[in-house]
């Protein structure tokens, strides 16, 4: 294409699991044989308007299936409470969806604008339908030395299996940051570049885990990974356990951390 071009990815990406173990006679105790794969379908568009204005456009499609089957034995916690565990087997399919644009310009020899959005829908929860407005501008004192400003909106979907163990689930709301970055780069050498950079991140929406026995894991020092995955096996009947949103930022060293991105899907 003149002035411009296009581009179609097609890629996938999984995570297995395969764990077991046991007893000193080889009776299973343990077995966790699951598997989260993304399947995922990209195409770009790029084009120059002239030597000062760029576009870059694109849509994207992704295709979730995720499996788990875990068996665990009935076991008593040291506090004396038998939690009723014995086994599960679930498996759900998502899809994915998300459109970006970002336009560039440069005003001036040292004056860069970058203005974009990213649309995005998640098929797992009843709201997934978000926007996300992003902007930055940079400025080149020298082709060495330059400072950059950049600010968006980001969000995450919820883990796949919070949504598989509770169908209340599916009204949780994507967690959502908003991210400033201020950066001061100096090339030092062809290929050493030396870059000082503060952010700060406001998050929006957090997630919090509420059940009979949440006390059990602050105990033992179970982080949240451990306790959803844990809290999947239950009887949900019985102790009632669901994600819900919390609007109250944590200050938790183990919360996400979201990089700044170039506007891409």
């Amino acid at each position: 294409m003149e002035k411009g071009y296009y581009k179609v990815i097609l890629s996938r990406s999984f995570i297995d699991y395969d764990s077991r173990q046991s007893d000193s006679l080889l009776n299973p105790i343990f077995k966790n044989v699951s598997r989260e794969a993304e399947n995922k379908l990209r195409f770009e568009f790029f084009h120059q308007f002239s030597k000062i204005t760029e576009l870059t456009s694109g849509i994207q499609g992704e295709y979730i299936t995720t499996k788990y089957d875990v068996q665990l034995p009935r076991f008593r916690t040291s506090f004396g409470e038998l939690l009723p565990v014995d086994s599960v087997n679930y498996a759900k399919n998502f899809f994915k969806y998300s459109a970006f644009t970002n336009v560039t310009h440069r005003f001036s020899a040292g004056l860069l604008f970058n203005a974009g959005f990213r649309v995005d829908d998640f098929s797992g929860i009843n709201d997934g339908l978000r926007l996300s407005p992003r902007f930055s501008v940079e400025y080149k004192f020298n082709p060495e030395t330059g400072v950059s400003f950049s600010t968006g909106v980001y969000y995450q979907t919820p883990s796949y299996i919070w949504l598989i163990a509770d169908a209340r689930n599916t009204d949780l709301k994507p967690i959502r940051v908003d991210q400033y970055v201020l950066s001061l780069e100096h090339r030092v050498s062809e290929d050493a570049i030396l870059k000082l950079e503060g952010f700060y991140k406001d998050y929006k929406t957090t997630l919090q885990v509420l059940s009979d026995l949440m006390w059990y894991f602050q105990i033992q020092g179970q982080d949240l990974r451990d306790l959803i995955t844990t809290l999947n096996h239950l009887d949900l009947n019985r102790y009632r356990v669901r994600v819900v949103e919390s609007q109250k930022e944590s200050n938790s060293p183990h919360r996400k951390s979201f990089q700044p991105s170039r506007f891409t899907a």
